[in-house]
């Protein structure tokens, strides 16, 4: 959709809508990048600073970890 990305996660039967940021956030999620590279990335990709970039990658990180729907590596 426009500014959001929906994710769809099968085991728990639940749908994950997230906004602009969200969605970049798990596109980047591939191969084994850090916490610090995300934030990096986001904060070079939009407006926000480095503390609440930080922030809003956590939060969508531990709901996603939550749900199954990533895993640590």
């Amino acid at each position: 959709m426009d500014d959001e990305g929906i994710f769809v996660l099968q085991e728990a039967g639940e749908v994950l809508v997230v906004n602009q940021v969200g969605a970049f956030i798990v596109e980047h999620l591939e191969g084994s990048r850090s916490l610090n590279e995300l934030v990096a990335a986001i904060t070079e990709r939009y407006e926000i600073d480095a503390e609440r970039a930080r922030a809003d990658a956590r939060s969508l990180l531990d709901a996603l970890l939550e749900a199954g729907a990533i895993s640590r590596i």
